[in-house]
């Protein structure tokens, strides 16, 4: 299940989060993944070839490519929050953080991601959301708990894939 380790008062006037959600950010710790591993998953992700693994949904189980959606992956360290609220080592160690479209591939969860970049079971992953995005109507990423989001125009539906053809492409991880 979910634990909440933080939480702020949305403004009133915010649309509902479940509308204009597009985009999380994500960490991901292995407590006994050295950097060079951490690395070579990040490398993994950006090859490529897919990342495959067998996952199993209510319509049953299929194969996907964990890196559906993945707009970055990097080796990083824990904020100062991140290591007060999360059951992270005393002395700050390399986690990935993970930002991913929430609109678009296959809906990967944290568990999958690292099964996928590490090629095995992560028993002791410890993984939390870090942050959550709405696109506003001119295609900029606000963080949902920025005050701006209350009185904003949102955009449409689908900002990452806008089909306007005279419009900028969405920045991808793959792409880079």
């Amino acid at each position: 299940g979910l634990v909440f380790l933080a939480a702020r008062k949305i403004d009133e006037r915010a649309p509902p989060l479940a509308k204009v959600a597009k985009v999380a950010e994500y960490v991901l710790y292995l407590p006994e993944a050295q950097p060079a591993e951490l690395a070579a998953a990040v490398a993994r992700a950006r090859a490529a070839a897919p990342v495959e693994v067998l996952v199993v949904r209510k319509q049953g189980a299929r194969t996907i490519d964990v890196r559906d959606g993945l707009i970055d992956l990097k080796v990083d360290l824990p904020t100062s929050l991140e290591h007060e609220l999360l059951p992270l080592s005393r002395t700050p160690a390399p986690l990935l953080r993970w930002t991913v479209d929430l609109v678009a591939g296959a809906h990967v969860r944290p568990d999958e991601l690292a099964r996928g970049l590490f090629g095995r079971e992560v028993p002791t992953l410890v993984t939390a959301r870090t942050r959550l995005f709405a696109s506003l109507a001119d295609a900029r990423l606000v963080d949902v708990l920025d005050p701006a989001l209350g009185a904003a125009t949102i955009g449409p539906s689908d900002p990452m894939h806008d089909t306007d053809p005279e419009a900028e492409p969405a920045d991808s991880f793959l792409s880079a």
